[in-house]
């Protein structure tokens, strides 16, 4: 069912399972608070029992700590829970920390950047209860007009095995001018919402996923080839802080932001053969293998570099692979051929 044309959010007699809103930071105070209080803004004014479950993944701003005394009574009544991953960088691997302390039915994954507009969540969640499946919205940045909602990604797997933010809205998934919920073959995870169970029967993020990139192909893709489905709520909207929180003013007053973290090449690589690779199998991770070898360009060293990490990806990547053959109902190639989601 690609697009749901009956769909109207419930304003009274819905049913209001608990959500957990877990949320991954690394070096994002204070504005964590605004992911933190618009998502409770939002839930509270719905009615939804809610708990906050914040991943500090190798902060070094004090975070954890701030958090702990700020939120103490939160904590003692048990609304939040702070938990300390420091074993490694991995936005993904922090998600399932904090998915294994959440009790609640509903799993929100939210940036530590983002704001919702009022409604959203509502909708994301009463679309859940009515379709199961995975849940996302719109998406725009910070400052940003509601004219320029992007809607999930145009898919780039051939070349690095993930995809592109899309302004593009399938004709079908209109009806006599109204966007209803449609699917989607996979969005970004500034805000991404499914059933904590269901999160589970599908194996999670992969344990061995390093700082960032990969986790939105992994765990969309997955969920397809499993048979289930990946949903976009259009009528809502998460604005993302796309600059950062680290500000410099240069000497000719330009101002410059920029993240208190950051990634290697080696970890983004890594991280995308690896989906590639337990998603789609050998030919899909030579597909991404080449694509980085290309940009390389001819550097010994290098070339010998992302070789290491090819075989690094096979190692690390064998078992679940394995499970993912023996669970999924078509192949990744027969997926791409049949785009389930793209069938009006």
């Amino acid at each position: 069912m690609p697009v749901d044309r009956f769909w109207q959010t419930p304003l009274d007699s819905y049913e209001k399972p608990k959500v957990s809103v877990v949320i991954t930071t690394r070096n994002e105070h204070p504005v964590l608070y605004v992911s933190i209080f618009s998502s409770l803004e939002e839930l509270q004014h719905w009615g939804y029992p809610v708990e906050f479950v914040v991943v500090s993944n190798l902060d070094t701003d004090l975070t954890p700590d701030i958090l702990e005394y700020r939120f103490r009574r939160w904590i003692e009544i048990g609304r939040m829970r702070v938990i300390r991953f420091n074993e490694k960088a991995s936005v993904d691997v922090a998600r399932n920390r904090g998915a294994e302390a959440a009790k609640g039915d509903v799993l929100l994954f939210s940036d530590a950047h983002v704001s919702y507009k009022i409604g959203t969540l509502h909708g994301m969640i009463q679309g859940w209860l009515k379709h199961k499946g995975m849940w996302h919205t719109c998406i725009n940045c910070w400052g940003d007009t509601e004219g320029t909602r992007l809607h999930g990604y145009d898919l780039t797997l051939e070349q690095n095995f993930w995809g592109n933010l899309s302004f593009h809205v399938p004709g079908w998934a209109r009806v006599d001018g109204r966007l209803y919920p449609y699917t989607i073959p996979m969005a970004g995870h500034a805000a991404v919402l499914m059933g904590r169970e269901e999160f589970w029967d599908v194996g999670g993020f992969h344990e061995g996923f390093k700082c960032y990139a990969g986790g939105e192909s992994y765990l969309s893709l997955k969920w397809w080839l499993f048979g289930k489905q990946v949903w976009l709520f259009p009528d809502g909207l998460v604005r993302h802080d796309n600059l950062g929180i680290n500000v410099q003013r240069s000497e000719d007053g330009t101002l410059s932001f920029g993240r208190k973290y950051a990634w290697t090449n080696d970890d983004l690589w890594f991280n995308l053969m690896l989906a590639a690779y337990t998603i789609g199998g050998e030919a899909w991770l030579e597909r991404v293998h080449e694509g980085i070898r290309r940009q390389c360009n001819g550097v010994e060293v290098y070339l010998e570099n992302v070789r290491v990490m090819r075989d690094s990806v096979i190692e690390t990547g064998r078992e679940d692979r394995e499970r993912i053959m023996a669970r999924q109902q078509v192949s990744l190639d027969e997926l791409l051929e049949r785009e389930p989601w793209n069938i009006p």
